[in-house]
Parts: structure tokens; C-alpha cells; sequence
């Protein structure tokens, strides 16, 4: 990304939005220490029940 060196540190925040017992939202934002917006996502995921045992 222009004015972007890559050794900066970037900043993310990923965090779940919404969530019952078979899908998720789960939402990520990352953004450099000057407080420029690099991007986000925003993604359903299914959740896969685990035996017990």
C-alpha cells in the first residue's frame, strides 16, 4: 500500500459479532499507528460440534 513501509506495525482487531450453536460472524479491522484503514473483512463461519469424551 502506497505510504506504507512493511516494517510498520499494524494494529488488528478481530471479534465475533453474532454466534448460536452452528454459525458465527466474526468481523477484522486493521488499521497502522497513524490510524489509516488498511482493510477489513467480515466472514460466517460454521461451527462443527465436538464429541465429548
Amino acid at each position: 500500500m502506497p505510504g506504507v513501509e512493511p516494517t510498520e506495525w499494524v494494529y488488528v482487531t478481530q471479534r465475533t459479532l453474532w454466534a448460536d450453536d452452528s454459525f458465527c460472524v466474526e468481523e477484522a479491522v486493521a488499521v497502522t499507528a497513524d490510524g489509516l484503514s488498511l482493510g477489513s473483512a467480515r466472514q460466517l463461519r460454521r461451527i462443527l460440534a465436538v464429541a465429548a469424551g
